[in-house]
């Protein structure tokens, strides 16, 4: 029998806001930055941990180190622990070998989050 990961659950509140914006089509999904313009177009897009800082108000700032990653406060704010957003920031960048989609990533923080 295989024993099922139990994620710690998140703000309902911003977890709700969350899964909206990341179905609702206003954001473009991108990887790599929290939130990146391209230069040349002028097109903005968004990781799916950029998408929940604009979900709270809040500019996607890296961390201090540089790190395209937020904040350890930021993260606790929103009811997430850094392992979880690092397998976030994995589906959506592809790191599993394939990328998911907001809506596939939706889908999983409304099933484990």
């Amino acid at each position: 029998m295989t024993k099922k990961t139990v994620y710690q659950k998140m703000n309902p509140e911003i977890k709700s806001l969350w899964l909206s914006a990341l179905r609702g089509g206003k954001y473009k999904q991108g990887e790599g930055y929290l939130e990146h313009k391209d230069t040349e177009t002028k097109e903005v897009t968004h990781c799916c941990l950029g998408v929940l800082a604009r979900c709270q108000g809040k500019k996607p700032n890296p961390r201090p180190d540089g790190q395209e990653f937020p904040t350890e406060k930021f993260l606790k704010t929103c009811g997430l622990t850094y392992d979880i957003a690092d397998q976030l920031s994995d589906m959506n960048d592809g790191g599993y070998g394939k990328q998911q989609s907001f809506k596939q990533i939706a889908n999983w923080i409304e099933r484990n989050l």
